[in-house]
């Protein structure tokens, strides 16, 4: 809601209501094996690629170092380890386009260009339809 109120405080936007919702879900390569129990270790293992959207681009990628800030609540060091070596792949000036017949998403993990991407869970069933093994 941090968008919203910003604009609704400046005079720029009418009243601000919550009229939908999202969750973030961990995407993960088959070759990984990844429970919610042991997502957070998955991530912080220096080997994994860590795909985000780019923070303050995306709101998804605000998001997500959000929920690195809360990592750091539970394992000291985890926000400095994740949001260093997160790939900001999607939202930014660089990202590429997905093709016309997948998501994005779907395609960077396909194209393996990470181990593990963060994004909404609504992202992530899709790509998950596009690419069972996901």
């Amino acid at each position: 809601m941090g968008h919203p109120l910003t604009l609704s405080r400046a005079g720029r936007s009418g009243p601000v209501v919550t009229f939908t919702r999202n969750r973030l879900c961990a995407l993960a390569s088959p070759k990984l094996e990844v429970t919610t129990a042991s997502l957070l270790d998955v991530l912080l293992d220096p080997k994994v690629r860590v795909g985000s959207s780019t923070p303050k681009n995306d709101p998804s990628g605000d998001y997500t170092w959000a929920m690195f800030e809360k990592a750091e609540k539970l394992r000291s060091g985890a926000f400095n380890a994740l949001s260093g070596k997160a790939l900001k792949l999607v939202g930014g000036a660089g990202s590429p386009p997905p093709p016309k017949d997948l998501s994005v998403y779907t395609m960077l993990m396909t194209e393996d260009r990470a181990d593990v991407f963060l994004t909404y869970c609504t992202n992530a069933i899709l790509a998950q339809r596009e690419a069972p093994g996901l």
